[in-house]
């Protein structure tokens, strides 16, 4: 909610009966519960409401929400636009996480010059979380010191920037790195990835959800419409080397099994696969499998938009370690 942001939280009601929900706050000095006007928030069947957090806080650079159904259940996603003077502008929208977990990944990153990745955690829990952020390469993993048992207070959201801690082995490109948050004393939580690119042509903007299990299928969706940039990031975090293929499937065509698109992924390592040179062929869904389970997220950048954009991928198949 600070100068130059508005932040909105959406909520959906897909159900025949009325629901009720209560929108808390978390900060990093610990949860909110005065904020008139969020303890009874009504959203009738088969609508949505829209609440404008600037309208209910002082800025604030970071903040997180827990958002409880009184009555009836909900679907809630959080809405930001950027427009500070110090930041890039852009849209971001994140689905909500309908429970915590002890993992989360990120397969996508942005650790280099001219990016920047930051890790949001929220703490639902009575008890103080410890969480641990580990960094994977395409040659390398590392477990940076800083990023080791991170205390994250009860009924509390965090925000952890990678860009100062991550090595120079990992972030010498845009390619950047993949990032799994570990929770280190057995009390789940909730971690959102925001990424940020700063650039003359490629400004923008965007934040993701984690994927919280591991698969040997996966479905990816466009990001984007006529999107300059097109790629697939893949994080194995298994202890066995992965064979991996990509197929392209369109609505109009045949499938695509580029050569190209098979590849070997190492143990605890990832691989990014650009798909800018099918472009043409129109947009396409991208359909993963893998010998060993792994994790699938796709990125583009939209000119048009100006602006980037982030989906991870749909699992088609249970972790079967």
């Amino acid at each position: 909610s600070a100068i130059g942001y508005d932040q909105r939280i959406l909520l959906h009601n897909p159900f025949p009966d009325e629901a009720v929900v209560r929108v808390s706050l978390l900060t990093p000095a610990g949860e909110q519960l005065d904020q008139a006007g969020l303890d009874d928030v009504a959203v009738p069947s088969g609508e949505y409401q829209e609440v404008v957090l600037n309208e209910f806080v002082t800025p604030r650079k970071h903040i997180g929400a827990a958002v409880i159904a009184l009555r009836g259940r909900v679907v809630a996603w959080k809405g930001i636009i950027g427009a500070a003077r110090d930041s890039p502008h852009g849209f971001e929208l994140t689905v909500g996480a309908p429970a915590p977990a002890l993992r989360w990944f990120f397969p996508h990153g942005l650790i280099g010059e001219g990016t920047e990745e930051t890790i949001a955690l929220l703490n639902p829990n009575d008890r103080q979380v410890t969480v641990t952020v580990s960094l994977a390469g395409e040659r390398n993993a590392v477990q940076p010191a800083g990023l080791v048992d991170l205390p994250v207070p009860p009924h509390s959201s965090r925000s952890v920037p990678l860009g100062a801690v991550a090595p120079n082995s990992l972030s010498g490109s845009r390619r950047g790195a993949s990032v799994t948050v570990t929770s280190t004393n057995g009390l789940p939580l909730v971690a959102e990835r925001r990424l940020a690119r700063v650039g003359e042509d490629d400004s923008g903007r965007a934040s993701e959800l984690g994927a919280t299990v591991e698969a040997r299928e996966w479905w990816l969706a466009p990001p984007a419409l006529g999107a300059r940039e097109d790629l697939v990031a893949l994080l194995n975090p298994s202890a066995h080397d992965a064979r991996v293929s990509l197929e392209l499937l369109f609505s109009d065509r045949p499938p695509l099994r580029p050569e190209p698109l098979r590849l070997e992924i190492g143990a605890g390592l990832r691989a990014a696969v650009s798909l800018d040179r099918w472009r043409s062929a129109g947009p396409a869904g991208v359909l993963v499998s893998s010998d060993a389970p792994l994790v699938a997220e796709r990125a583009s950048y939209s000119p048009a938009a100006r602006d980037m954009a982030d989906v991870m991928g749909t699992p088609l198949t249970p972790n079967a370690r």
